[in-house]
């Protein structure tokens, strides 16, 4: 039997030192401000969470134990669990195409398409040697990256494998789908860029000495192309597709940075061993914000199409922030800093003037005594 999960609704509370009951009843945890960036947390499960996925009214979680669970984001009750994997689920990803298919992959060394509607596993797909690590799905069409070095390219449709790429020397860690483009990073410390309708690599570069332990992208107009690596040497790298050059490198984590992610408006999410969970500018490679709460590695980010924003870790815990209050806060602090910046600078002005008055002054006094 596995433990129902607490939801605790109200924003203020620390994860509590014992197992929490288990069953479906909401059940407040005590109040702290320290707490107040979080909505609610969902706790009680029995393994630690390794990967999550969103929709509006559902999330789903993978762990040590080869299950997926998924819960009612309203009253915390459990929808389902998928059972099929022999080991723990590295990803999940859902499908643009089809909305009741959701896509994991496992240390099994196998890829389940499920339907979240019926819960039944609709086909496994073989074809790795080794655990998979990472997946992606962009239309008809998945990357996957695996313990045994290679990227397979899969056709969703045909639910065959497309194309495999060689080239890295170690695990390959993270991989994704972007237009033309598909990325993948690795333990060898290299990012491979590959442009599947012709197959060229179109760049290989490595950001540090470092493995790299997830990627993301962002184009912020059409000639721009940035891949954002983070580093198990605790930074986040940011490379110039094209031509590989380090654009800048976003340093505050002390651990492995195990998920980076874009979101919207300039912002960028990370996650690391280091148990902490940071909101970058990312124009201005700054922390602007620390959500705190977790109390072991933050393993995973999933953001719902409602642009809510939830984190996944070791601690057996879900948590959901409010982003919006968080936006509103850094806005607030924002304009005081403006605020104290005006009146610095007016501050200056006054003794600048306090100063050159002093000094006429003293001329006069001067031109008199001559006399």
């Amino acid at each position: 039997q596995h433990t129902q999960p607490t939801l605790s609704t109200h924003t203020q509370f620390p994860l509590p030192q014992h197992k929490m009951d288990s069953g479906d009843v909401p059940n407040p945890l005590p109040s702290n401000e320290q707490w107040n960036d979080c909505l609610c947390v969902f706790t009680g499960a029995l393994e630690a969470v390794i990967s999550l996925y969103t929709t509006g009214d559902v999330f789903y979680y993978g762990s040590h134990d080869g299950a997926i669970r998924s819960f009612n984001l309203k009253n915390g009750k459990r929808v389902q669990v998928l059972r099929g994997h022999k080991n723990w689920v590295s990803q999940l990803k859902g499908s643009q195409r089809d909305k009741k298919l959701l896509y994991s992959c496992s240390r099994d060394a196998t890829i389940r398409e499920w339907n979240i509607e019926s819960g039944e596993c609709q086909h496994i797909f073989e074809g790795h040697e080794g655990p998979v690590n990472s997946i992606h799905v962009q239309d008809n069409l998945m990357a996957s990256g695996s313990h045994d070095g290679t990227v397979l390219l899969w056709n969703l449709e045909t639910r065959q494998v497309e194309k495999a790429y060689t080239g890295h020397t170690s695990t390959v860690s993270c991989v994704k789908l972007q237009g033309n483009y598909l990325l993948s990073g690795s333990w060898d410390t290299f990012v491979k860029v590959v442009d599947i309708t012709t197959d060229k690599v179109v760049n290989i570069f490595a950001p540090s000495q470092s493995p790299v332990r997830c990627l993301d992208t962002y184009q912020p107009d059409e000639q721009t192309f940035l891949v954002i690596v983070g580093s198990a040497d605790g930074n986040i790298y940011v490379n110039d597709l094209k031509s590989a050059k380090i654009v800048k490198i976003l340093k505050q984590h002390t651990e492995p940075v195990l998920c980076v992610q874009m979101f919207k408006d300039n912002v960028l999410f990370s996650g690391s061993d280091d148990r902490t969970f940071f909101q970058w500018d990312f124009q201005e490679g700054k922390v602007m914000h620390s959500y705190n709460g977790h109390t072991d590695a933050v393993r995973c980010i999933s953001t719902s199409p409602n642009d809510e924003v939830f984190t996944g870790s070791f601690d057996c815990s879900v948590r959901m922030w409010d982003f919006e209050a968080v936006q509103r806060k850094i806005a607030q602090e924002a304009l005081i800093q403006q605020e104290l910046e005006e009146q610095r600078k007016k501050q200056e002005e006054l003794q600048a003037q306090l100063k050159k008055e002093r000094k006429k002054k003293g001329k006069k006094g001067k031109g008199k005594k001559k006399k």
